[in-house]
């Protein structure tokens, strides 16, 4: 939601204002979500730019990783890769064959995302855990890999 704000931020090192925006930003767009849902209120062109936004959301929260913490993770930067190289080949899979982005809205994903979320929250309210990171990683890839083979094995973009 505030993007431009929020590179700003992560430019400047302001690690603490760059939480606490991303965090409100993160909430309105629970919060937006769930109202949509509620009012039934549905839009191909809202889905596509929600769908933008989540994935734009979650590349300003790798690139504040790198940004922020990068020395704790890396020792662990090839769990990071692994999951970033599957998950951009899943959203690269997905335009190739369909000319549409992958859905996020499942279940498998939402797995992913609360143990992720977990992990961002603990490492930029607390510290970094490194077995959390493995397990939130590990989830990822494996999960990512499976929305992959669904990919593969369907006519239809709604994997």
């Amino acid at each position: 939601m505030f993007p431009p704000l929020l590179i700003l931020l992560m430019y400047e090192n302001e690690e603490t204002l760059f939480l606490i925006i991303f965090v409100i930003s993160i909430l309105i767009d629970i919060i937006y979500k769930w109202i949509l849902i509620k009012l039934n209120v549905t839009s191909k062109y809202g889905y596509k730019l929600d769908l933008l936004a989540s994935i734009g959301c979650y590349f300003l929260a790798v690139i504040a990783i790198s940004n922020f913490h990068w020395n704790f993770f890396y020792p662990f930067k090839y769990w990071f890769y692994s999951f970033l190289l599957v998950y951009l080949f899943a959203i690269l899979f997905s335009l190739i064959k369909f000319k549409n982005f992958p859905r996020l809205h499942i279940n498998s994903l939402k797995i992913v995302g609360f143990a992720q979320g977990v992990f961002l929250a603990l490492l930029f309210v607390y510290q970094f855990i490194p077995w959390i990171f493995i397990i939130a990683m590990a989830v990822g890839i494996i999960i990512k890999n499976d929305k992959i083979a669904s990919i593969t094995n369907t006519k239809s973009d709604k994997v």
